[in-house]
């Protein structure tokens, strides 16, 4: 049995080498040639390759952290030959030796770390257009519609791609289902269709998966140009079950719309058409709607440009037992973002920097609150320092209560979850059970002990729809190892989860697909293995808290211990 800081202080340089920030890079257009791919399960990372009219072969490692750019190294020492990928990346002491296919469509390598130490990567080739050489591929931008022969053959490469790669395919939809849904025809289409058209027959397949890490996005240069287009609806709003609520507009209006009034319709579509068929396109874990309305609410407007796009929206709405009609001009997506209540107020966007932990007493009954607002920790360090430094603090002062917020805490890499379970449990645990697949995980599928300094008291742990990936791993070894009292609602994910991704582009439209190849479960009994997970305390936030800054988790806390007193 060893503790989970003993791994990270013997391999300390492993993770450290991923979260430091270095050298500039060349510049994206000078690039060309592109692999992506996705090292240690979580962070995706491009090589990038330029080619002087000399043969002389230059370029740079990136590595991302969710949106964040987190390593930008220069490449020395590069070469291809018979197949081989070499080169050295000197701020990190690291070489990489990858063999790629005879297209050199795909790269499968490993890197060798300064302690000897060898982690695998693999990773697909991006098309970038005429720069790459790749003259037959369309730059999406700048490309007509789509033709319907390109369309299928785009289907066909997503089908043989699953098929070959996703570890569980088939756990929430039958194989004839999907191959049904893969066939253009049976999505009714006999015309060609812009790419945003059909990427919403791409993402409305992938949701059949119920698997939160298989999902599509549009390629990153032409969504930048979609979103230049005035089309865009320019109210901010709140779909829950109940309905679709107004919270702001972009632009000053004189009409009637009070925050919080009912949206009936918008150009004559009601408000529960809308809310469905967007949930129709959002992947989630198990497809649980707790997952699908938060990411909705996220992405509402960009959703319903896809649906939408107009020069004006006319929008019937109810205010008490009045109703009433309005008609707004549109606007472009950059006014949209400037200001947007929810993602503001309640759950920052992913590009936005955040602390890796918020620890601060509540107000009113000086409850000790810890916030982890995400798993992509950038800086090791700092996080095992605050994490001993609080967890020292609530045991000196015998702090009672601790409140847990996970709320949003869309995952990333889980040692840090597995280090911070240390913390709650008084009880050695093992995190994973094994993979044979993922040898860089070793640590985790071997019983670690508690930390000295593990918390004694009252755990209340809030959760929301936005808990995905490591964070759905963390809450099921929770519930396990400890009494916490879990307030919110269903995570977004669970016990087990598919992802160790890769990305690949379809070949004609240029949609992006994350393509998990295997499945990670947490070290449960059998008994315990389950996808539901049901709050002890079920909280559904609703428009008027959202409105009014009200928090109804934490105001469950205080019914709690208001009981207990």
């Amino acid at each position: 049995m060893k503790t989970i800081i003993s791994y990270l202080k013997k391999d300390v340089f492993l993770i450290f080498a991923i979260l430091v920030l270095s050298n500039p890079a060349l510049p994206q257009e000078a690039m060309s040639m592109n692999w992506e791919g996705f090292f240690m399960n979580d962070f995706r990372t491009s090589i990038l390759l330029v080619k002087s009219m000399d043969g002389k072969l230059t370029g740079s490692i990136r590595m991302h952290a969710g949106s964040e750019l987190i390593q930008d190294d220069e490449l020395s020492e590069v070469s291809i030959a018979d197949r081989q990928m070499k080169f050295y990346i000197e701020a990190k002491q690291t070489r990489f030796e990858g063999h790629l296919s005879e297209d050199q469509s795909s790269l499968e390598g490993e890197f060798t770390f300064p302690d000897g130490s060898l982690h695998p990567f693999s990773a697909q080739r991006k098309k970038e257009g005429p720069d790459t050489g790749d003259k037959g591929t369309k730059s999406r931008a700048d490309a007509a519609l789509l033709s319907e022969e390109e369309m299928q053959a785009d289907l066909e490469s997503l089908s043989e791609i699953l098929k070959e790669n996703h570890p569980r395919l088939y756990a929430h939809t039958s194989e004839a289902a999907l191959d049904q849904a893969l066939s253009l025809s049976n999505n009714g289409v006999d015309t060609a269709l812009t790419t945003e058209s059909f990427y919403l027959i791409v993402a409305g397949i992938l949701e059949k998966i119920g698997c939160s890490h298989t999902v599509a996005r549009i390629d990153p240069d032409y969504r930048s140009s979609l979103e230049k287009r005035p089309t865009y609806l320019p109210i901010h709003v709140y779909a829950d079950p109940e309905g679709l609520y107004y919270l702001s507009s972009v632009r000053p209006e004189k009409g009637s719309l009070q925050p919080g009034c009912k949206i009936l319709s918008i150009n004559g579509r009601s408000s529960g058409e809308i809310r469905n068929e967007i949930l129709d396109l959002i992947s989630s874990e198990c497809r649980r709607s707790t997952g699908k309305y938060n990411y909705l609410n996220k992405n509402f407007n960009f959703y319903y440009f896809l649906l939408d796009p107009a020069d004006a929206f006319t929008i019937q709405y109810e205010v008490g037992t009045s109703s009433g009609e309005i008609t707004l001009p549109a606007v472009a997506f950059r006014e949209l973002i400037a200001e947007n209540r929810i993602e503001a107020g309640k759950s920052p966007r992913h590009s936005d920097p955040v602390p890796p932990l918020e620890f601060h007493l509540d107000s009113l009954y000086s409850i000790p609150m810890l916030r982890i607002p995400s798993f992509e920790i950038r800086d090791m360090e700092a996080y095992l320092f605050e994490l001993d430094r609080i967890f020292s603090y609530l045991r000196e002062f015998h702090c009672g209560d601790l409140v847990l917020d996970l709320r949003d805490n869309a995952g990333g890499h889980p040692i840090f979850a597995a280090q911070l379970l240390s913390y709650l449990t008084e009880k050695e645990f093992t995190y994973f059970t094994r993979n044979p697949e993922i040898p860089d995980f070793e640590a985790l599928y071997h019983p670690m002990a508690p930390s000295e300094n593990h918390f004694q008291g009252t755990l209340f742990v809030l959760v929301n729809g936005g808990c995905l990936s490591t964070t759905g791993h963390l809450l099921s070894l929770i519930k396990y190892h400890t009494k916490a009292i879990f307030i919110g609602e269903s995570p977004g994910s669970t016990y087990r989860c598919n992802d160790f991704s890769f990305q690949v582009s379809l070949p004609n439209s240029r949609i992006e697909v994350n393509i998990p190849r295997t499945t990670f479960i947490t070290a449960l009994p059998d008994r315990e293995r389950k996808e539901e997970f049901e709050p002890d305390y079920s909280i559904h936030l609703n428009v008027c808290d959202l409105l009014g800054d009200k928090d109804p988790y934490l105001q469950a806390v205080y019914d709690i211990l208001s009981s207990k007193s």
